[in-house]
């Protein structure tokens, strides 16, 4: 049992856990883009080699649904602090967390020294925060981007490549804030509905048991799909690299090399 910021108690087996409706029920409803974090979801871990549908990065990973996006695709700092201030409570009740993928991110919002600090819980509770760097094509050293800029030590800001492996045209950068870029252009995966016929609650239970999920394979570009591409590989290396810490997976992830894909350890 884990115990939520708002004091409900996850019953054992859930999927997750709703900021919004202080619920156990993580469902996606994102209308904006027909199932963000259902997308997001299938890049980093959807069962590959069964001739259905996409092959995420990493086809074992086990995801633990967070919701504190609004399904018109708008949020709060303050919703996300709640997010991340539950993961870290449900790490201490002794759910292996390893990586947190926070996708959303918006031009103009402001600093917040409470979600900086938050990241930093994540971080001493071994976490990985992995973040997108944004799609306004700026530079985020001179006009920061949150969560991005805030550059913590346990933290990861990814940048869009595209197929030409450049970066992206609408990408963010900064040599100081992002941190390295991944594939984040036309990329292919899951979605909620997109006329299959099949509910996301029944996709979701055939994703949980391994079974070929229903679900269509259409294209995404943009402000997640590149940080779904980094957080599997920082996913696995937690799992070779011994004495792993974010600090660690978040450098050696910085560095001016590649990252492979299969092991997320450093390309030689």
């Amino acid at each position: 049992m884990v115990e939520p910021r708002r004091g409900q108690r996850l019953p054992a087996g859930t999927h997750g856990y709703n900021v919004l409706d202080d619920t156990c029920d993580p469902m996606d409803d994102d209308t904006l883009y027909g199932g963000h974090g259902t997308h997001v979801a299938g890049i980093i871990g959807a069962a590959g080699n069964n001739g259905v549908g996409v092959a995420g990065v990493s086809w074992t990973v086990r995801l633990l649904a967070v919701k504190w996006v609004g399904s018109d695709g708008t949020g709060f700092t303050s919703d996300l602090i709640s997010a991340v201030d539950w993961v870290v409570a449900a790490r201490k009740a002794g759910v292996a967390v390893r990586v947190v993928n926070d996708s959303a991110t918006w031009s103009g919002d402001a600093y917040s020294q409470a979600l900086s600090d938050e990241i930093d819980e994540l971080t001493a509770s071994n976490i990985l925060f992995v973040t997108a760097s944004g799609n306004s094509a700026m530079n985020t050293d001179a006009v920061p981007r949150y969560p991005c800029s805030y550059s913590r030590p346990g933290q990861l800001c990814v940048a869009a490549s595209d197929q030409t492996d450049h970066l992206w045209t609408n990408s963010d950068w900064g040599a100081s804030a992002v941190d390295l870029a991944a594939p984040g252009v036309d990329i292919y995966s899951t979605l909620r509905a997109a006329g299959t016929g099949s509910s996301a609650a029944a996709r979701w239970r055939a994703r949980r048991s391994r079974a070929p999920p229903p679900c269509c394979c259409p294209r995404a570009t943009g402000r997640s799909r590149r940080c779904g591409r980094a957080s599997s590989p920082a996913w696995m290396s937690s799992r070779r690299w011994p004495g792993w810490s974010p600090p660690a997976a978040a450098s050696t992830c910085a560095r001016d090399q590649r990252l492979r894909a299969d092991t997320g350890a450093p390309a030689t």
